[in-house]
């Protein structure tokens, strides 16, 4: 299972902050209105629409055109009619808000919430409720106790639209542009982590100290000075390891170059034979080691070899020694 960086960590810790936010303030909304109307947590046009009606029937009777035109707004348009509504056949009956409605109403009257407008949407032109409702005119019939019935229908949009788009396009647009800085700034201050671990990549292949530029937050200029530090005080350590033994190396050469010239004055020609190949060996042990630093110190580097020349170069050499070397090498080279 791959994990997440650290840029998407905290991008998400900044989404779940900001819908714990929305949530948050969703819930002092209908807190506030709650204590506002005295009515606790409702939706508010179901609530809207029931009051209204209670205002209609138990109310002053003179009081009904002012109730009218409290209710009427950009978003809804309230009407009572002496007669019943036509129904489309067949009719998209919103339930949810029927129920609601008659719920605050609380005398079991019988509420009737349809579409009215043409359907939008997938295949079948229908959408989840809410959507849908926000998309589409609802028509909701309320029944009163004279007789007649309380028309309410929906302008074609709830929202009301800014500059011809509703305010829900702009909150998106600001949103994701929010978004984008927000995620901006975490990739910029992630930024320097990303450019410290290759850093520490690049020096574990070649052991060159590259010193990275000490940028971001306190906590990451810190880390990346202590990193700079310490691939400094490695670089150091590997260096002096190099110098000692390229030193002890001249020592002993120093000394096998002396008893070179006394084995060359030894009188037994297959003794002297033997002691200049010891000598010999000991002389490619100490390249070996000086190789050895070198590359440590130097980095990896590949090479394309020819294995089947290298094989046979060291069959031949080892042969020139008296040992018996031998080997089945293929005609054409072997690259590796």
């Amino acid at each position: 299972m791959r994990r997440l960086g650290l840029a998407w960590r905290v991008a998400l810790i900044v989404i779940a902050a900001l819908v714990a936010i929305q949530m948050i303030a969703a819930a002092g909304y209908y807190v506030q209105r709650g204590r506002a109307t005295e009515q606790g947590f409702r939706l508010p046009l179901p609530d809207q629409i029931a009051a209204f009606v209670t205002m209609v029937e138990h109310g002053p009777a003179d009081t009904r055109a002012l109730a009218l035109r409290v209710a009427n707004g950009p978003g809804l348009r309230v009407s009572i009619a002496r007669t019943d509504t036509p129904v489309p056949n067949p009719p998209e009956r919103v339930e949810w808000l029927e129920n609601a409605i008659a719920r605050y109403i609380g005398d079991g009257r019988q509420v009737r919430a349809y579409y009215i407008g043409p359907a939008r949407g997938g295949p079948d032109g229908r959408r989840p409720g809410l959507e849908n409702f926000t998309r589409r005119p609802v028509r909701l019939v309320v029944p009163l106790v004279t007789g007649e019935f309380v028309v309410v229908e929906t302008v074609e949009d709830l929202t009301v639209r800014v500059v011809g788009l509703p305010p829900g396009f702009w909150a998106g647009i600001i949103g994701f542009l929010v978004a984008a800085l927000a995620l901006y700034a975490v990739v910029r201050e992630t930024r320097p982590l990303a450019r410290l671990a290759r850093s520490v990549d690049r020096f574990a292949e070649a052991m060159e100290p590259v010193s990275v530029p000490v940028r971001g937050a306190r906590e990451v200029r810190a880390l990346i000075g202590t990193f700079n530090r310490m691939q400094s005080r490695i670089a150091e350590l590997v260096r002096n390891r190099t110098f000692m033994l390229a030193a002890i190396s001249h020592d002993l050469r120093t000394y096998l170059t002396r008893l070179r010239l006394r084995v060359e004055m030894m009188p037994d020609a297959d003794m002297r034979e033997r002691a200049t190949r010891d000598v010999e060996e000991m002389n490619k042990l100490l390249d070996d080691a000086l190789t050895f630093a070198r590359t440590s110190f130097a980095g990896n580097r590949s090479e394309r070899v020819n294995l089947t020349d290298l094989v046979g170069r060291e069959c031949r050499e080892r042969a020139l020694t008296g040992s018996k070397v031998g080997g089945d090498l293929p005609p054409e080279p072997l690259y590796v």
